[in-house]
């Protein structure tokens, strides 16, 4: 499987959100403070790409929208693809490393088991990243 990052930070938010549970388009540009007019393209693209889904039972105005099972699985490629970037600084002196983190979500690595619930993890800094 080809893996590939999710490069729009706007798509990334909206399918992360949509992760806990349905959401309507001005709920999403709310929670991101971003303009209807972007919130509701971003959301459109999304659904054309089969990423989300929208109940259109009730009408088309303030339809929820869902994250599909191809959404999940665009999340997933995404966070291995992020790994995969990392694959060559992970070794075994470090047991874990933040491979990403945005406002809301933190991506860790682990090369072994955590010993306790009390974890350190790695500054990614030493890593050149793009």
């Amino acid at each position: 499987m080809p893996t590939r990052t999710i490069r729009s930070a706007a798509h990334r938010h909206i399918l992360v959100w949509l992760r806990h549970g349905s959401s309507t388009v001005s709920e999403i540009a709310a929670a991101f403070g971003m303009r209807m007019p972007h919130a509701s393209l971003a959301c459109r693209q999304l659904r054309e790409a089969g990423l989300i889904t929208r109940d259109e039972s009730g009408g088309l105005r303030n339809a929820p929208l869902f994250l599909s099972q191809r959404g999940v699985e665009r999340l997933r490629e995404d966070a291995v693809s992020k790994m995969l970037g990392y694959a060559d600084v992970l070794s075994s002196t470090k047991a874990s490393m933040v491979l990403h983190a945005d406002d809301t979500n933190v991506l860790l690595a682990y090369t072994q088991s955590p010993v306790g619930s009390l974890v350190f993890v790695a500054n990614p800094a030493s890593h050149d990243q793009e």
